[in-house]
């Protein structure tokens, strides 16, 4: 073998081991690649993995909506406490009525130019009930017609020390009332009419007693100024 083909010899091996480690690279280049690619998809997997672990974490979040509802049916329950109308009902025994009460009268006692009588209103029920304020009086003759009457309620001769207050009355129980007006002390000829019957209404009553009462009011301070028929009043008292 000459020199020339000893080099052209040489020549193709050296290609030839270029050639085997190019493929030997390429397979190695390969395997690296798939390597890789395996690693990726492990990652995958911990990232599916790790995703799936914290999944039953984030169903957990539902459960603080319970909060707010719980909130809301705490505001909703203060709300509604407030709500109700709140009624109020009397409480102890009830204004006297019609039927509850009967009248007596007192025996009159003169002083000083006037009469007074210290009468008062009996329970005859068996319930118990209160009286408040002034009676009311219209005096009639015999007949049955009205007399002139005046009522002064309080502020009058001996009365004026009388508070109005609530008089509570038990079966059984009184309250009383002064009745006090001039007699003809004073007023020379001059003369009043005489009832034979006399209504008293009780305080806060519309329908009145009637009682048998023999009275003579005069009023006015002179003879000038005379003015038949007027009584002062007091309140019920205990």
């Amino acid at each position: 073998m000459d020199m020339r083909t000893m080099v052209r010899c040489a020549k193709r091996c050296v290609v030839i081991l270029v050639g085997v480690a190019a493929l030997s690279a390429c397979a190695s280049g390969h395997n690296s690649v798939s390597a890789g690619l395996g690693t990726t998809t492990t990652t995958g997997m911990a990232a599916s993995s790790a995703t799936t672990a914290t999944t039953p974490t984030t169903t957990t979040t539902p459960n603080t909506t319970t909060t707010p509802n719980a909130e809301a049916s705490g505001a909703m329950t203060s709300s509604g406490a407030t709500t109700p109308t709140t009624v109020l009902v009397a409480s102890g025994p009830r204004p006297c009525v019609a039927g509850q009460l009967s009248v007596q009268i007192g025996t009159g006692d003169g002083a000083a130019g006037h009469i007074g009588f210290v009468n008062s209103f009996e329970n005859v029920s068996a319930v118990t009930c209160t009286l408040y304020g002034y009676p009311d009086m219209q005096m009639l003759d015999a007949a049955g017609h009205p007399i002139s009457t005046e009522v002064i309620r309080g502020g009058g001769y001996a009365v004026t020390s009388i508070p109005k207050r609530v008089v509570t009355l038990a079966p059984g129980v009184h309250a009383s009332f002064q009745v006090i007006f001039a007699d003809s002390t004073g007023y020379g000829d001059a003369s009043c009419p005489t009832s034979a019957r006399v209504e008293i209404t009780p305080p806060n009553f519309y329908q009145p007693l009637t009682v048998a009462w023999q009275i003579q009011p005069y009023g006015g301070a002179t003879i000038a100024q005379l003015q038949c028929g007027q009584i002062t009043v007091s309140p019920v008292f205990s």
